[in-house]
């Protein structure tokens, strides 16, 4: 398997899901109606991709529908609460043990580093003490769509100037990542986090195979060393 790039998602793969949820429970609680009709909204746009809008407009347009209120008020809601509010509230996320080694292991291999996220992912690396790590660091919604599709996966495979069989993406997500990355040719790593352990229980992500599983840093570190070093 030849790598010349390694493409990680965030949330739930650099750092677990549960800081995550016990983090965001006040926002969550303050806001419940706005945040469970936001999350069928991007339900919903990740079974309807490429529509040629800005996305934000669009995100914005379909939780108006929603919740019967304006397009501009429902813009500056998710700004406010989802953008500000949630991210912000992840002040003080620490990453998995190993993460680090990782990083600087690939680092000093010359491996091209990214990171893909379906929200923004500035605030995020910052609290995680990982912002300077990265050769391209993106949110998929800047390609107009949100994973599994497999645009902003390609983006990333082009803005790093590699093919994307020469790039591994590492995701927890089997449905998301995962199959996103995999329709768009790259090799894929599943780290067995909440979500692919849930996953596997529902028998959810059966046709989905990714090239290894990992469940630690520590062993993952262990694969790439046969992998990079051999």
């Amino acid at each position: 398997m030849k790598i010349k790039a390694v493409v990680f998602d965030i949330d739930g793969t650099l750092y677990p899901y549960e800081s995550m949820y016990l983090k965001s429970i006040p926002v969550f609680i303050k806001y419940f109606r706005f945040i469970s009709n936001f999350g069928k909204v991007r339900s919903e746009i990740r079974k309807k991709p490429g529509e040629d809008v800005n996305f934000r407009i669009r995100q914005a347009k379909m939780l108006a529908a929603r919740l019967g209120v304006t397009d501009d008020y429902a813009y500056t809601a998710i700004e406010s609460i989802i953008y500000d509010k949630w991210i912000n509230s992840l002040k003080g996320i620490k990453p998995y043990r190993n993460v680090e080694a990782v990083l600087d292991y690939l680092k000093k291999k010359r491996v091209k580093l990214a990171v893909l996220s379906d929200f923004p992912v500035t605030e995020k690396l910052k609290f995680l003490g990982l912002q300077n790590y990265w050769d391209i660091a993106l949110c998929s919604e800047e390609s107009g769509n949100l994973k599994p599709d497999p645009e902003p996966f390609l983006i990333v495979c082009k803005r790093l100037g590699i093919s994307a069989d020469q790039v591994l993406f590492v995701g927890d997500n089997p449905r998301y990542d995962i199959a996103g990355a995999l329709r768009a040719g790259m090799k894929t790593a599943l780290f067995s986090g909440i979500l692919a352990r849930a996953d596997r229980f529902k028998n959810r992500y059966s046709g989905i195979k990714p090239d290894f599983k990992f469940s630690g840093y520590a062993a993952f570190l262990q694969i790439l060393l046969k992998l990079i070093d051999n």
